[in-house]
């Protein structure tokens, strides 16, 4: 039942309801790529992967330290991690607000920085 309304309207999602309910599980999807999908539809779920993969990128581009080597380390890792658990930003779990702190990282820019505009505004290409 739940399984034909999800594939009636895949834009929209099934909701923030019990999501092993209904899809006729015992257990919901242990994984934050397949978990937005299914509650938010596939434009919100989208959009928040899209976000996701948006502060990876900033992250990358901007100017390399030891501590921005790290934070994009450590954001790689939870999201290797988020493959396997379930977790929003929005939770209050350790793992979400690690996930929360690390995406503000990826996105902070000093000022003296500049915005990131391309690639080769941050990386010294010779």
């Amino acid at each position: 039942m739940s399984l034909e309304r999800l594939a009636e309207d895949p834009m929209l999602g099934i909701g923030f309801a019990d999501t092993a309910a209904e899809i006729g599980a015992s257990r919901g999807p242990h994984n934050s790529y397949i978990y937005p999908l299914l509650n938010t539809g596939l434009i919100a779920g989208g959009l928040y992967l899209g976000a996701l993969v948006y502060a990876l990128g900033q992250g990358i581009r901007t100017r390399w330290t030891p501590w921005t080597a790290f934070v994009v380390g450590l954001t790689v890792a939870i999201f290797l991690y988020m493959g396997f658990e379930s977790l929003f930003l929005g939770g209050l779990s350790p793992s979400s607000i690690m996930l929360g702190i690390c995406l503000g990282l990826l996105l902070y820019s000093p000022a003296d920085d500049g915005p990131v505009t391309d690639l080769r505004s941050k990386f010294h290409v010779r």
